[in-house]
């Protein structure tokens, strides 16, 4: 292959050694110019590369790439969020080949988990099913340790020795107190389904140093009664008790026991809270005081106690991401191999990503006790290697001098996009669709159409359907829409016919019409969706139509030349379904509360009323 440029991203949460994972595969490839130009990191992971917002690593110096290997969290922002596969989006994919054909970017480095894999994996497919040649290498990262094949993942290691060590030396602060102030210490731990970080904590006991120490695993169901038992004993046997607790502790119903109701844009459950849950449950049932701590960002950022294995291992999958790459390997990634505990020893193999991606390497039973209280034997053989050595980053006036790039933007070559989230029975939306289309084209802007159920969207946004807003609100509503639509010279029926009226088969109708083939997330102009759009808005505002009756849409459809035949079967497609639950809950994680939403490059601009804002945006 001759001389390409490379992409490189970080996804999901960032860990103390990411950054010595860029820093890799930036200095490997700088070592290679005859094969690879520049690097381009993607700003806030894939999302670079869908909205062309990329970083040229060449402005940065050896000094600065070298500097990262001792900067926590990412260096060039990270993100959650997950591709489709091609044949339920093929337009994503096709905008990510324009980013790549327009920047020359024939390499493509991402440097995540479970999840990202699975990224890296759909973005490997573009060579076959796309035609443009691509080699992907997924970079393994997580501190949940969840990834099968390889024996461990970089930023595990160095939540393994925080934890540990915050746990041990939080015991000896309790074992102080408890005599006549605090004896029940908690620390929540990271950890949804895998219980890696939970048993790293029984780490902070061995036999130089004993703990009365209870975890609590997410692979072992929660048993109330024996674990009350064992507390109370502890604390008879020894004054006090410490707790380590997994923030995927499960009940015997297999419920998460803290889960917060909401999900990432993984369609992952959002926890937290079970380290004060179990708190309580101590003080309500045995009557002990109490403190409690969530390690939470804590944990992963925790650079100054890296462990250096764990630094090691991140440079070392970086630098040997880019050399498969060069040599040609596709859908790969850089595995770690242990060849001896004692002493350890380790090398680098390669795992095909079929393998990786969307599977999760749960802590093995015989690593817990048989009591489901404790790590066994086997446990500790495979966790103390992983925590040793120290790795300081440099220190001034007492504190640690992290790196902070230029993280320069490289101009971008394609059309600026804009992603439109709405209702077809928006009132507001109608009034602002057609000044939103002018502004856009006016700026060469695309328009990414993304119809949504506001259903869905209020209840975790704190918004509320018209009818159950206070009768004020309501009427000062009717008196704001009279005065828009004279001030816009645009016809409106504030109180129109059909409405309110159920907008979730027009909106799949607009799905339907993007490029005549269902693509929800198209990023292009997509003509037939957007006149779609906004004759079904006119339909509801200004004729008193009926956008639930589907042969209304079918006149409405074939109004704007479009075939309601076809658009019909597609929108009634599961496929359709499919996406419109994907748009919703993408707008959803990217906190989408009402309509019409304008999203340029990640600012959102709320309201038909704040389109003088998105104009001067893309006039930057």
């Amino acid at each position: 292959m001759s001389m390409r440029n490379a992409f490189y991203a970080q996804s999901g949460g960032v860990t103390a050694v990411i950054n010595a994972s860029a820093a890799a595969v930036i200095e490997t490839a700088r070592k290679h110019k005859s094969r690879i130009g520049k690097v381009y990191a993607g700003r806030n992971g894939i999302i670079g590369a869908l909205t062309e917002d990329l970083i040229d690593t060449s402005r940065e110096s050896s000094a600065a790439i070298a500097g990262l290997m001792h900067t926590p969290a990412g260096a060039f922002g990270s993100c959650r969020y997950q591709l489709a596969s091609i044949d339920k989006n093929r337009a994503q994919y096709e905008r990510l080949l324009e980013v790549f054909r327009a920047h020359d970017i024939g390499y493509f480095f991402y440097n995540g988990g479970n999840d990202s894999a699975d990224t890296c994996l759909k973005v490997s497919q573009i060579s076959a099913r796309l035609g443009y040649p691509i080699v992907a290498v997924h970079v393994p990262k997580t501190v949940d340790n969840d990834l099968p094949v390889t024996d461990c993942c970089p930023g595990f290691a160095s939540v393994a020795k925080y934890v540990a060590v915050s746990m041990r030396e939080a015991a000896f602060d309790v074992a102080s107190m408890a005599k006549t102030s605090t004896r029940i210490f908690v620390l929540e731990v990271m950890g949804r389904n895998a219980g890696w970080i939970t048993a790293a904590v029984g780490l902070a006991e061995d036999e130089t140093t004993p703990i009365p120490l209870v975890l609590l695993f997410p692979e072992i169901v929660f048993d109330e009664t024996r674990f009350l038992a064992l507390v109370d004993a502890k604390v008879k046997q020894y004054g006090y008790c410490c707790i380590g607790v997994s923030e995927g502790l499960k009940n015997a119903d297999g419920a998460l026991m803290a889960e917060a109701g909401s999900k990432d844009a993984f369609g992952h459950a959002q926890l937290g809270g079970v380290g004060p849950m179990i708190a309580t449950l101590t003080k309500d049932r045995l009557g002990h005081k109490y403190h409690w701590a969530v390690a939470d960002y804590l944990q992963r950022a925790a650079r100054h106690l890296a462990s250096k294995t764990d630094v090691e291992h991140a440079y070392a999958v970086g630098k040997a991401a880019v050399e498969l790459a060069l040599a040609g390997n596709n859908a790969v990634m850089p595995a770690i191999i242990r060849t001896s505990d004692k002493p350890y020893r380790w090398k680098i193999g390669v795992a095909p990503l079929d393998k990786i991606a969307n599977v999760e390497k749960m802590l093995p039973r015989n690593y817990i006790t048989a009591d489901g209280f404790g790590i066994t034997a086997k446990a500790r053989a495979y966790l103390a290697p992983l925590i040793r050595g120290e790795d300081f980053p440099p220190f001034k006036d007492g504190m640690p001098q992290y790196v902070r790039l230029k993280n320069a933007a490289v101009p971008r070559k394609l059309a600026s996009v804009v992603d439109y989230y709405f209702t077809p029975v928006s009132p507001y939306t109608y009034l602002g669709h057609e000044r939103f289309l002018e502004i856009a084209a006016r700026h060469g802007a695309t328009i990414a159409v993304k119809p949504v159920d506001y259903g869905r969207i209020f209840p975790v946004s704190g918004g509320l359907p018209l009818k159950q807003r206070a009768p004020q609100r309501q009427a000062y509503r009717l008196i704001e829409l009279e005065r828009w639509s004279k001030h816009l010279g645009k016809a409106l029926n504030v109180k129109p016919k059909f409405f309110p009226v159920p907008a979730d088969m027009a909106a799949r109708w607009i799905i339907a019409a993007q490029a005549g083939r269902g693509d929800a997330d198209a990023l292009r102009d997509d003509a037939g969706a957007l006149r779609l759009t906004g004759a079904l808005l006119r339909a509801v505002w200004a004729e008193e139509r009926d956008i639930s009756d589907e042969p209304t849409l079918a006149a409405i459809a074939a109004g704007e030349r479009l075939d309601p035949a076809q658009l019909a079967a597609s929108a009634a497609s599961p496929d359709s379904a499919a996406r419109y639950d994907a748009l919703t809950q993408e707008a959803i994680d990217r906190r989408i509360f009402g309509a019409p939403t304008y999203v340029y490059r990640d600012e959102p601009f709320w309201g038909q009323d704040r389109l003088d804002f998105l104009d001067r945006a893309l006039a930057k």
